[in-house]
């Protein structure tokens, strides 16, 4: 019903039905589960829809609390194609309010959500909206290019709806390089894909786009027609911004025809449309001025939150280094005194091997020296026996001293 709905008073109404619904069902839904994830999705889509309601309206302050809220729930749940289009509508915001630095980087990470979460709508939207801003930037090549990426994935997609707009932008584009015939083509192109799907803000910016090329081309009575269509629409539909536009064109293209009563009628209306939206600028910066503060003054707070958990989070890495330098260093002591051990043992097992064969070599030379012992035993044995032998024989050869002095004795006594 909400996306059916086309009237804003009604529209807020189911948006608020909404809200209220996914309130009572979280209440009573566990967190972490896949209904809780559903229902806060549903509460993010009612809140979103409310900053653009509040957008609308002027109301700045509550639609940057909305979209603020939208995008804090959404991380909560990891809706990446939620947290692009807060991103993109946070965008919008600022480019109204004339800061196109934050716009810009608004639409670039919406751009990089939407390229996660494979949302082909949400990355054309993205990247028209870039071409845009450096379109104003007065970068013609750079815009065209992101205007061009957009337009090839509209035509796969057969998204009408875009493929119209950036057909537009592209017009934009040929008419400020000063190809005034590819910018009509354009815009009509644009204009009849517009009318096919009843987008009737697309259809003022055509109607206005082509009547401007003709006033270009100086063909007043070609222009008028379209120019005067744009601001039917726009007073059908209250856009006070494309009334103005639309009402100063029509100034000029009298005042080109010498119709100079209509030149200041028109001329008049749109002094008058540009003093109330004058006003309501006014009344913009000053809640802009507020919006700079409570931005600063929260980036201040994320900033101090954002060292804190830097701190932690450093602390952290500090100790895990320093466990991992423990580890480390136990590690290699564990392979250094294994290494040792190693080596060690190796020692041991060579000296073993070493005493071994030592104590072999000696065995064999002890059984060496026992047997050349043992015949040298035997050799002495034979060669004592020879003297022993010898002695004997001499012994018994040789008379006795004493015997012989014993008969010379005799002898000389007789």
């Amino acid at each position: 019903m909400i996306e059916a709905e086309s009237d804003n008073v009604i529209w807020s109404k189911y948006n608020e039905q909404l809200k209220n619904i996914a309130d009572k069902c979280l209440k009573i839904c566990v967190p972490g589960n896949s209904l809780f994830k559903i229902y806060k999705m549903y509460l993010s889509d009612a809140i979103n829809n409310m900053g653009i309601i509040a957008m609308e309206n002027g109301n700045i302050r509550q639609a940057i609390e909305y979209y603020s809220t939208c995008l804090r729930m959404q991380e909560e749940i990891e809706d990446k194609q939620g947290i692009a289009t807060s991103l993109n509508n946070l965008g919008v915001l600022y480019q109204k309010q004339g800061d196109i630095a934050k716009s810009l980087e608004f639409y670039e990470k919406s751009l990089k959500k939407n390229q996660e979460a494979l949302n082909t709508d949400g990355i054309t939207t993205a990247l028209n909206n870039i071409g845009t801003i450096y379109y104003g930037q007065g970068e013609i090549i750079k815009s065209s290019v992101f205007f061009l990426k957009s337009l090839k994935i509209q035509e796969k997609s057969g998204d009408k709806l875009g493929i119209a707009l950036t057909i537009n932008n592209l017009g934009a584009i040929s008419e400020k390089k000063g190809d005034l015939s590819q910018a009509l083509a354009y815009f009509t192109k644009s204009l009849k894909i517009q009318k096919e799907i009843e987008d009737k803000r697309g259809i003022i910016h055509s109607f206005r786009n082509i009547g401007h090329v003709f006033l270009l081309l100086k063909n007043y009575t070609a222009a008028l027609p379209y120019t005067l269509n744009a601001l039917k629409v726009s007073r059908e539909i209250g856009n006070a911004e494309t009334f103005a536009s639309s009402s100063e064109q029509l100034s000029r293209i009298y005042k080109s025809k010498s119709d100079y009563k209509n030149a200041l009628h028109y001329y008049e209306l749109y002094i008058l449309t540009r003093d109330s939206i004058s006003n309501q600028e006014t009344k913009k910066a000053s809640i802009k001025s507020q919006l700079k503060y409570e931005y600063e003054k929260k980036a201040a707070t994320d900033s101090i939150k954002n060292q804190e958990e830097i701190r932690v989070q450093d602390a952290k890495l500090i100790a895990q280094e320093a466990k991992l330098k423990q580890e480390k260093t136990q590690f290699w002591f564990l392979v250094t005194g294994f290494g040792f051990l190693v080596a060690g043992l190796i020692f041991v097992i060579n000296r073993f091997r070493l005493t071994q064969k030592q104590k072999k070599i000696i065995e064999e030379q002890k059984i060496i020296v026992d047997d050349a012992f043992e015949k040298l035993h035997e050799k002495n044995k034979e060669v004592l026996d020879s003297i022993q032998y010898a002695k004997r024989i001499q012994t018994a050869l040789i008379t006795n001293e004493k015997y012989i002095e014993r008969k010379l004795n005799l002898l000389n006594e007789n």
